[in-house]
């Protein structure tokens, strides 16, 4: 079991459920956010291990989020992992060139997810 802090970016309140329900089940902690704008907020007052980051949302979309947050000398150690059912090639590599270090599409394979959460932790 772990204490460690993982915030869940999704704008989809029912993948936020699935992920978080899977999270808690392995002893994690938990920040939500629906938006880059909450997201932001919460990193202003906790600093997770781990960020799982949706791309498609509105206004501000999970790549700026990434790209704003490796810039930033507060976050840039925080291992991005990109959780999307954005498929193609160009955006796992984008995904990649912008700092993330692992990328998993939904629908996705539970086991999978927390093996590679762990990996990264």
């Amino acid at each position: 079991m772990s204490n460690d802090l993982i915030l869940i970016v999704d704008d989809n309140p029912s993948n936020i459920q699935v992920v978080a329900t899977i999270m808690a089940e392995y002893g994690y902690e938990l920040g939500i956010a629906m938006n880059a704008s909450e997201a932001y907020s919460f990193l202003g007052e906790n600093t997770p291990e781990l960020i799982l980051l949706d791309i498609d949302m509105p206004e501000i979309d999970g790549y700026e989020v990434c790209s704003t947050l490796k810039k930033d000398y507060r976050y840039k150690d925080i291992p991005i992992i990109f959780l999307t059912v954005k498929d193609e090639k160009e955006d796992i590599v984008k995904a990649f060139d912008l700092g993330a270090v692992d990328y998993v599409t939904k629908p996705f394979n539970r086991k999978e997810l927390v093996s590679r959460v762990r990996t990264h932790l």
